[in-house]
């Protein structure tokens, strides 16, 4: 899951609407409000209908929650050769230097470096 609703469906009921009334007030999909139902990715047009409908910004409805574990293979190494490509850059930041530990312990998971190599980089990152 990559977006949570929750904030979008606490409105909804604070304001004694249904996901349904919502679908008619924005003129969307069945199939849209069923992929918000499972955390997807919506249009910035669905989200402008929305935000402009209930009269509220993007954040209040709707916040980006990190899945690591579901990106692609290729894409965990290139954001880890990124980060020790600039390692200098991105060693003092903490959140970062966290997000790199957990795709770290994924690509350990998924064996995507030899061992020799994540032992080194998992150091550098402690």
């Amino acid at each position: 899951m990559s977006y949570s609703y929750n904030k979008l469906w606490k409105l909804l009921i604070d304001r004694n609407l249904t996901k349904e009334d919502l679908r008619k007030l924005i003129k969307a999909s069945p199939t849209t409000i069923a992929a918000m139902g499972r955390g997807e990715g919506i249009s910035p047009k669905v989200l402008e209908r929305i935000c402009l409908m209930l009269q509220v910004q993007p954040s209040d409805i709707v916040e980006y929650v990190p899945s690591p574990n579901e990106l692609p293979d290729e894409q965990i190494k290139q954001y880890i050769d990124d980060y020790f490509r600039n390692y200098d850059r991105f060693r003092h930041d903490e959140k970062i230097t966290h997000t790199v530990k957990e795709l770290l312990s994924i690509a350990k998971e998924r064996m995507l470096y030899p061992d020799a190599e994540l032992r080194r980089m998992i150091s550098r990152c402690s």
